[in-house]
């Protein structure tokens, strides 16, 4: 996959979530058929779950959150095509700065997050957060050459699979959390590899400032302290 290829597959993928969702809201509105005011009653409270909660209070109607990446190498006049980690030049120590920097990030999470409380300005309380391997059981991998991960599976806080391989991973890559608390831990590895790769690796999200604030702070917090 090159050029903006990626970037169509993000986008379809988006637009299919809204489909989806809009779809949900018209079969949230219709049915069960009752009385007028009944209809009326459960429109409103659709439109109201959907536009005006804490999104990750939406969990259970708006699904497929979703953290993107990809690993790219310059090809000049500031054109940039799509690369394997391995490819990109001194991968190898890169990799390793930002393992390193993601275990220190780990360690100052304690194995707790916080979502945002929106239009407040303060966070929740502290949320437990428990890493798992990528299949949601056992422990992450995280070393010098693969970093997998997941939230956990007994717990209910799991989804897809964090990978980050220094041999296999290529190009265009995501990683679906649906707001899970190890969603925090996706986005800060992904901007400690940011940190540490530049303009041959690209970060985007589902989410927005305010939603990904308290993991920017945990990481410039122990960037600033290294």
């Amino acid at each position: 996959m090159c050029g903006n290829q990626g970037d169509d597959v993000a986008r379809a993928a988006t637009a299919s979530r809204q489909v989806i969702l809009l779809y949900n809201i018209k079969i949230s509105t219709t049915i069960p058929k009752k009385s007028e005011s009944e209809d009326f009653f459960s429109a409103n409270v659709c439109f109201f779950q959907i536009f005006f909660l804490p999104l990750h209070k939406q969990k259970k109607r708006i699904m497929g959150y979703t953290n993107y990446w990809r690993f790219r190498k310059g090809i000049g006049n500031g054109e940039y095509v799509d690369c394997k980690v391995k490819d990109i030049l001194n991968a190898k120590e890169l990799f390793k700065e930002s393992v390193e920097l993601f275990n220190l990030c780990l360690k100052e999470l304690n194995g707790k997050t916080k979502y945002p409380n929106w239009g407040e300005g303060e966070f929740s309380k502290e949320i437990p957060m428990v890493l798992c391997g990528g299949n949601g059981y056992g422990v992450p991998i995280i070393n010098d050459t693969l970093v997998s991960f997941n939230g956990c599976r007994e717990k209910g806080q799991w989804c897809e699979t964090c990978y980050i391989s220094l041999n296999d991973s290529e190009g265009f890559d995501f990683c679906k959390t649906e707001r899970e608390p190890y969603d925090t831990a996706v986005w800060i590895c992904l901007l400690c590899f940011k940190h540490y790769f530049g303009e041959n690796m690209k970060v985007t999200s589902d989410g927005d400032d305010e939603e990904h604030r308290y993991a920017d702070e945990v990481f410039h917090k122990v960037l600033e302290a290294m």
